[in-house]
């Protein structure tokens, strides 16, 4: 059995653009990053990203989302748990729907 997961820190990163880059989804303003960084009882680590380009103003709102919602959704989960991403959607079901 691999080491538990014991902490999760979200690094949230904000580059405000001197001029708007125009796409499809409408101007963007800024040039955010969300990583997400996991780790286990013996130190192993890995990391990850959050997708945060839309909407405007949206990489706020889904870091304060994540650094309150992964500790609950990672709980008791190892390197080895089988079918982690179907776990945590289970986990989160009812934020999803909302």
């Amino acid at each position: 059995m691999s080491a538990a997961l014991t902490r999760a820190t979200i690094y949230h990163f904000r580059h405000e653009l001197p001029v708007p880059i125009p796409t499809v989804m409408g101007p963007m303003t800024a040039r955010p990053a969300l990583l997400v960084r996991i780790e286990d009882t013996e130190g192993a680590q890995g990391w990850g990203e959050i997708w945060c380009n839309f909407p405007p103003d949206g990489d706020f709102h889904r870091a304060r989302l994540a650094s309150r919602l992964l500790p609950a959704a990672l709980a008791g989960m190892t390197a080895d748990t089988p079918d982690p991403f179907e776990r945590i959607l289970r986990r989160l079901h009812r934020l999803i729907i909302q």
